[in-house]
């Protein structure tokens, strides 16, 4: 008696879902009690239908994160801070590189590094009073760039749905793990939105520092991290539209949602690879072991 009970529940269910998903996504539905083969299938639909719909909010605010700019504009005032504080060290520079050149006339070497260290101080007074409109036209050609790119990305590729029935049984199955690595890649896309953010107030910083020889490493490390955060969601983007063309190809056919983890994974992937590379091309390694040198002698 139970068992006949629990098999007519099935079979109701196996007819009303379908017949509901149907309607709630404007599809025909050929689902019957003369046709349970069909039923499975359009509750295989509706299953992955409805597993699918976290993860539509999750790829929204990445595509988000990718092409919204960064408000700079609150830090203006710190902006304009921090130009005042720089001014005083060039003031020390330019009278110490003065005297220099002015004491040790006989003395070509050091006449010379005198006169570089000026030309260098006048270059680095023009480029930090400028950083803020450098910097913003860096952020505004980068998010011209990536919102180019998402244009031509195939707007089904940001869309969890199944055409098949083995898509379908595939985002049932994988629904968890892609749900995880959009958090991952919206986190990472999160951190660098911030970071950029506050990044118009590193960047004097970093151009300044540039300038001065003994720490120069430091100015290129927070110039070169600024600039990859700055251009590594272009580089993203174009990751993504080589995968959305590649999602549409037979191989992928009923497996597209083990592609769009494969894909987000390379962009996260890329993202780490990348920012360590310039770590490292920016002498970070180097600093790190004098940070530890001059810990180890304190």
């Amino acid at each position: 008696m139970k068992k006949s009970k629990l098999f007519t529940l099935i079979a109701i269910l196996l007819l009303v879902t379908p017949i509901v998903f149907a309607e709630e996504t404007k599809q025909e539905s050929s689902c019957s009690i003369f046709s349970l083969i069909e039923c499975l299938k359009d509750t295989g639909y509706f299953l992955s239908y409805v597993l699918g719909l976290p993860a539509q909010p999750l790829i929204k605010l990445v595509e988000t994160l990718m092409t919204a700019k960064p408000n700079i504009e609150i830090f203006k005032t710190i902006w304009l801070t921090i130009i005042s504080l720089i001014s005083t060290f060039y003031i020390f520079f330019l009278l110490y590189s003065g005297i220099i050149f002015i004491t040790d006339s006989n003395n070509i070497v050091k006449r010379h590094k005198a006169k570089e260290s000026i030309k260098n101080m006048i270059i680095a007074i023009i480029l930090v009073s400028a950083s803020y409109y450098l910097y913003n036209l860096l952020i505004e050609f980068n998010s011209s760039l990536t919102s180019y790119i998402f244009a031509n990305i195939n707007p089904d590729f940001f869309k969890v749905a199944s055409d098949s029935f083995g898509n379908a049984i595939m985002q049932i199955l994988l629904i968890i793990p892609y749900i995880i690595v959009l958090l991952l890649t919206a986190i990472m896309f999160g951190i660098r939105w911030l970071l950029i953010s506050f990044g118009v107030i590193l960047f004097p910083i970093g151009i300044f520092l540039y300038f001065v020889p003994f720490l120069r490493s430091y100015g290129k490390l927070i110039i070169n991290i600024l600039i990859l955060l700055i251009f590594i969601s272009f580089i993203s983007s174009i990751i993504i539209l080589g995968s959305s063309m590649l999602s549409t190809t037979p191989v992928f056919e009923n497996f597209t949602i083990l592609f769009y983890i494969i894909s987000f994974l390379i962009v996260d992937f890329s993202f780490y690879l990348l920012i360590k590379f310039v770590l490292n091309k920016s002498g970070a390694s180097e600093i790190v072991e004098i940070g530890q040198a001059v810990a180890m002698g304190v």
